[in-house]
């Protein structure tokens, strides 16, 4: 059975905020210039800057110096069209009232505006020889006919007009189109819907990242040698775990950590005869195999790993391993689900779990993205699958002061910021760990803070990320 159990409003109000708020808040040109100088580094070397934001207008300069130019003195192409892209982005972002565009603003719920270039027609008349002035304008007409397509969650594809005078010399004019969508229209809207490219790639950011982070841990000698994680993160997820281990230096070592901690009890399980593994958001977590891999994983029978993720993961988690020789003690099977559209107890029963034998359940790095009522649901579910009295439930939680920012550690905060950039926010935190989970019918039978096996655990950020290890209520 498979039932639809969240509900998004159909439609936005873009009047609730005036245009004199949406300025000061997300608009003005000193703050959209800092924010993309850190989105994008290379346009503050080169000193682009958004000097003037008005509804529906934007106007950006690039300088014309060293970092900017070419062989010849003027302008270089590309670079051109980079600071003609964020101009329009910003024209285009300045008519949605009160909404963040996502991959700019810290995204602190679901209603951030994806905005996408998805076609740039670019005409160069003369050579830029003097700071290059680009304008950008959206029609009061199509400003209109935005707002009102955004507003009912649908997907926007509009034009914008761009000009570029160099010396006052129209040097360039461009047409660049952008789709434009709800953040939370790009999640799956029932349990049978695919999701879309731009879901796709945020989710296998997050992901790669955490597998990024794996694998450097495993290469710096932290944590178990993890050729998964290496292959799954690619270029994209090494350089994700270096920009977040610059901003926050404990994240490598408490990822580290919850990798060592999962891997005894689940190694412990194992030898007390568990079968069953149950990955909750399996993400790139190859964590069976490279137990394997290692040496690690002692059983005497077939080990079922029941992997439940998003359609697109499972197909990613597939490719990655084919790589890889399977080993024939290992049985995967993989499960698609939505963990805020679907009862997770229906899917894990109907793909061949066991709910009277042991398992071992791993509920990893996920509890921070899902709201309390979404935990609540899923925790219940598991609470349920996990009858027999042997069987365990591994989760992951950070303390109710990081959601709310009361921690009063600037890495921390830095790191939530690049979450929220990335349009990953944490929005659910606990200080009650056992009264909370009472609510789901599991009882805490281990907490531990991430810090547990430092030699001297003085640093406050390990204390705001914990581990669970839980039972069901008898």
């Amino acid at each position: 059975m498979q039932t639809n159990m969240q509900t998004s409003p159909p439609f936005v109000d873009l009047q609730q905020s005036s245009w004199e708020e949406h300025y000061r808040t997300f608009i003005n040109p000193e703050l959209v210039t800092a924010l993309i100088h850190e989105a994008v580094p290379a346009t503050r070397y080169v000193g682009f800057a958004v000097t003037n934001t008005a509804e529906g207008y934007a106007e950006g300069v690039l300088p014309l110096n060293e970092a900017s130019t070419n062989q010849h003195g003027t302008h270089q192409a590309a670079l051109m069209a980079l600071a003609a892209d964020y101009t329009a982005g910003v024209a285009i972002g300045s008519v949605l009232r009160g909404v963040p565009t996502l991959g700019l603003h810290a995204q602190k719920t679901n209603n951030g505006a994806a905005i996408w270039l998805i076609r740039a027609q670019l005409e160069y008349k003369a050579p830029s020889v003097a700071d290059l002035v680009i304008t950008a304008t959206v029609s009061a007409e199509t400003a209109e006919r935005v707002r009102s397509l955004y507003a009912t969650g649908a997907a926007v594809v509009e034009d914008v007009q761009l000009s570029m005078v160099a010396g006052g010399e129209l040097v360039a004019t461009a047409t660049f189109t952008y789709m434009l969508r709800q953040s939370r229209h790009l999640k799956p809207q029932s349990a049978s819907a695919r999701p879309g490219t731009l879901f796709k790639h945020r989710v296998k950011t997050s992901a790669r990242l955490i597998a990024g982070l794996r694998a450097e841990a495993g290469a710096a000698g932290m944590a178990d040698p993890d050729p998964f994680s290496a292959e799954a993160a690619g270029t994209h997820g090494h350089f994700l775990a270096r920009r977040f281990t610059r901003v926050l230096p404990q994240l490598p070592a408490a990822i580290a950590a919850r990798t060592r901690h999962v891997d005894e009890h689940l190694v412990r399980a194992l030898a007390q005869g568990v079968r069953q593994v149950v990955l909750v958001g399996a993400g790139f977590d190859f964590r069976c195999l490279r137990l394997a891999h290692g040496g690690r994983l002692r059983a005497d029978g077939a080990v079922r790993t029941f992997e439940l993720d998003l359609p697109h993961m499972l197909d990613e988690r597939s490719r990655i391993l084919s790589r890889f020789p399977a080993d024939a003690r290992l049985e995967r099977v993989p499960l698609e689900v939505n963990l805020e559209l679907q009862d997770l107890s229906d899917v894990l029963r109907a793909g061949g779990y066991d709910p009277v034998a042991p398992a071992f359940i791993v509920f990893e790095g996920t509890s921070m993205y899902l709201d309390r009522e979404a935990n609540r649901r899923v925790l219940t579910a598991l609470a349920s699958l996990a009858a027999h009295p042997a069987s365990r439930v591994w989760i992951d939680v950070v303390s109710q002061a990081t959601i709310d920012r009361r921690t009063d550690i600037p890495e921390v905060d830095a790191f939530l910021s690049g979450m929220e950039q990335l349009g990953e926010p944490f929005v659910f935190g606990i200080d009650d760990a056992a009264g909370f989970f009472c609510q789901c019918n599991l009882e805490v039978r281990e907490e531990v803070p991430s810090s547990v096996y430092q030699p001297a655990p003085a640093d406050p950020v390990f204390s705001l990320y914990r581990f669970c290890l839980l039972a069901a209520l008898r």
